[in-house]
């Protein structure tokens, strides 16, 4: 199987040459079996060796190579060398930023159409060979990288004089290493002046251990490309400080505002090529403690999300080379795309239903179709059986989508009416986040495309095939920069492959017995071509266009399930344990069981309730305190891992307050409005103990429906005129409609707040502050800090 309708690209390997070049897999002079520069095949059985091994290095930055009695003698007839040229540096950024420059001192050799019969190739990491025959005299040729393969061959008709090509080590002086500094600067060479061709500066920062790295760039951002797959000229940045794990690359003018570290160390390399000059950029860095930079709050499930995901035959064995989908219901939610050709149905794309009235496919299989003559097979497997086709309402293609270079190769197909689902249709799940992913998990491909590429044979049967997810900086090494952030990598195992016919199908993986979409069928390199991965269109990168794409879609009849969130914090909102069933009243929680809950205690009495999120903070209501606390922190005491008022307990511990931080619109522009403060501890929670746990945060775009049963908890008082509770109470809360609370509050209430109720429980005097909390996936995520409510 392999994607595409029949179409490949042959512009990866072919864009920006300054000379002639030809594929990876070149012919000999006689055209027998091909030498491949990157990995020498094996010919005869025999495999071929380099004659030479040149090394450069500080030591030995020059070295020559000529042809066999050069400059006495005529080269010999038939005959091949093969050099093996490497750059080998101790230190890693000189590594990196130096290449191999040749200057072809003397070069006379045969001159034939496309260099068949004498001449020199030439191949580096790029997977591209040069070739060179006749006159070359004074040209120069700038490597892609620190290692080089060249062959000289000759056949039988002619000799001539040979030559002599010099090998020297090239740097633009441009590179550096920034360690035991807590900040510097740096920008590409001659800025704010034009920077230069052949450029390659790399810039690596190390941070000490648990420190992380602020990047932020300056206005100009300035580096000129055709196209927004950074080719050219780019800014390639690793947060990981690793090419091999992680690479982003920048140009257009599309300013990176400001990045962040995954650990303590940041790489970056800025590349051009031979034009297209720009201003280039500037940019600094700092070193940061992990608490000052602000973690992403999670990803929150979305509306009208439907029971998902479910595999019809769950527990048999996961194929490794590809077969027939058995049974051919076991994955109801791939479709096929199908038009009338020849009379008969032609499977021409494949799909994925995920909800009532929406299909996810490729925007290349459906932008030069008509939507009448495109039907829909739903719970499709025999492509040659009757199928009664759903009719389609209209095609949503990506508006950003490029057919040239398949960029956002993603589109919508809106079904004229909703499906009922059955066992043999349903929908697959959406991921959450967009790290959902990653390399080295297992993935399947399915889809009724052909066995192999350009045979034209179809399988009339749904096949599947198990492929391995790569990374996309692997993925980058084999096709170039057309290789996005949008893009995902499978696969590379040979005869293991989506091939033409399959485009648009899905690309799935498993979580907790719960199948999720992670790519739609693209492009790629032929079908099953080993180390040759297929190309996706990654999913989880669109998952907001997808949402307001499909917002019109109509609600499940079944109970939503959501798939997973990832958390802010790896150990936030897990309780120490919780009931399974609803609170209808406030009881008493257990001890310890919202090991996040913090008592707000001033002048020895409770006036409130917070949440800890991190080490360092406590969130809780701005209106629980006066203005004056903030120039005063130090008369507020907050206790953790309370549950008794009156008792020691040896979960609990008393903590200074350093700060106190009203959100600056609070009371604006009325009573309540942004009612939130956060409290600074002078020292982290987690001390020698680590007992304590913070809760989740939730994203800003949380969705909280009417009737959603939200927990808040706390120590207030359990009626209007009596005493507070000597043990920490929880209680379940009912959201109210928004239009029902704005009646109930009409000066007060604003889109910022929250109405919840539920008859005979409520917050009360002592409450203030206390965090209402959503149980999602046995995890809390703080929604709201409770405030004052009219009873």
């Amino acid at each position: 199987m392999k994607h595409l309708s029949n179409m490949w690209f042959s512009f990866i390997f072919w864009w920006s040459l300054p000379h002639f070049f030809v594929n990876v897999k070149g012919i000999d002079t006689k055209g027998n079996l091909p030498w491949s520069p990157t990995n020498l095949q094996v010919l005869n059985d025999t495999a071929v060796l380099p004659d030479y091994k040149i090394v450069l290095s500080i030591e030995n930055p020059r070295e020559y190579i000529s042809s066999p009695g050069f400059p006495y003698e005529d080269y010999s007839s038939n005959i091949q060398i093969i050099y093996e040229i490497e750059l080998k540096l101790k230190d890693e950024i000189k590594q990196a930023s130096n290449r191999i420059l040749l200057t072809f001192e003397m070069f006379m050799l045969q001159e034939s159409p496309f260099c068949t019969k004498d001449g020199v190739e030439i191949a580096d990491a790029s997977n591209q060979v040069r070739v060179y025959c006749g006159s070359q005299v004074g040209r120069t040729i700038l490597s892609e990288s620190s290692t080089l393969q060249i062959r000289f061959f000759s056949d039988a008709s002619i000799e001539s004089r040979g030559y002599s090509i010099l090998l020297e080590m090239y740097n633009t002086g441009c590179s550096k290493q920034f360690e035991g500094v807590n900040s510097g600067t740096f920008s590409s060479p001659n800025f704010p002046g034009a920077y230069y061709a052949d450029d390659l500066c790399v810039w690596k920062i190390v941070a000490p251990e648990g420190k992380r790295i602020e990047v932020k760039f300056g206005e100009t951002f300035d580096i000129r490309a055709y196209e927004p797959l950074c080719v050219q000229d780019y800014l390639a940045i690793s947060l990981t400080g690793d090419f091999n794990t992680h690479i982003k690359r920048y140009c257009h003018g599309k300013r990176p505002v400001s990045v962040y570290s995954t650990g303590n160390n940041l790489l970056l390399m800025f590349r051009t090529d031979c034009c297209f000059e720009g201003k280039g950029f500037s940019a600094s860095f700092i070193v940061l403690d992990e608490e000052d930079i602000t973690t992403s709050p999670p990803p929150e499930p979305k509306p009208n999300v439907c029971s998902c995901g479910k595999e019809n035959e769950p527990d048999t064995e996961r194929i490794m080379g590809g077969q027939t989908v058995s049974p051919p219901s076991r994955y109801p939610w791939i479709v096929a795309l199908v038009k009338e050709k020849n009379g008969k149905n032609d499977f021409f794309c494949g799909g994925t239903l995920i909800n009532r009235q929406y299909i996810l496919t490729a925007s290349h299989c459906i932008e030069k179709e008509i939507e009448a003559d495109v039907g829909i097979a739903l719970g499709a497997h025999n492509s040659e059986s009757s199928q009664d086709l759903v009719p389609v309402g209209h095609f949503v293609m990506h508006p950003d989508y490029k057919n040239r270079t398949y960029i956002n190769d993603i589109a919508l197909i809106k079904l004229q009416d909703p499906v009922d689902f059955t066992e043999t249709v349903s929908p697959i799940c959406l991921p959450a986040q967009k790290e959902f992913t990653s390399p080295k998990d297992l993935a399947v491909v399915a889809g009724w495309g052909w066995q192999r590429f350009n045979f034209g044979q179809s399988n009339t049967e749904l096949q599947e095939v198990q492929v391995p997810i790569v990374s996309n900086p692997y993925c980058v090494s084999k096709y170039g920069g057309v290789i996005l952030d949008t893009n995902l990598c499978a696969g590379g195992e040979e005869g293991k492959d989506a091939c033409a016919g399959d485009s648009g199908g899905p690309l799935f993986t498993k979580y907790d017995g719960v199948w999720y979409s992670a790519g739609v069928v693209s492009w790629g390199m032929s079908c099953g071509i080993k180390d040759y991965p297929g190309v996706y269109t990654r999913v989880s990168e669109y998952l907001d266009w997808i949402r307001d794409e499909t917002s019109d879609a109509p609600p499940c009849d079944d109970e939503d399930i959501a798939p997973p969130v990832q958390p802010n914090l790896d150990d936030c909102g897990i309780p120490n344990s919780h009931d399974s069933e609803r609170i209808a009243g406030g009881k008493e929680a257990k001890p310890f069981e919202f090991p996040w809950m913090a008592m707000i205690v001033y002048d020895k009495t409770i006036v409130g309730a917070g949440a800890l999120i991190n080490p360092y903070y406590v969130i809780t209501a701005a209106s629980l305190f006066d203005t004056w606390i903030e120039w005063y922190p130090e008369v507020l005491d907050v206790f953790l891992g309370k549950h008794y008022v009156s008792k020691r307990e040896a979960t609990s511990k008393k903590y200074d307050v350093e700060r106190v931080y009203h959100h600056p619109q609070y009371g604006k522009p009325t009573p309540y409005n942004n009612d939130m403060a956060l409290m600074k501890l002078k020292t982290p929670y987690d001390g020698v103990a680590k007992i304590y746990r913070p809760i989740c945060l939730p994203r800003t775009d949380a969705w909280y429906p009417p009737d959603m049963a939200l927990t808040t908890a706390g120590w207030g008082r359990t009626s209007n005129n009596g005493p507070g509770s000597d043990v920490l109470l929880k209680t379940d809360m009912d959201v109210w409609d928004e239009e029902e609370c704005e009646k109930r509050y009409p000066k007060w209430f604003t889109e910022k707040m929250l109405c919840a109720y539920r008859y005979g429980t409520d917050t009360c005097e002592g409450d203030k502050g206390a965090p209402l909390m959503r149980l999602y996936y046995g995890r809390y995520l703080h929604s709201w800090s409770g405030i004052m409510g009219k009873q």
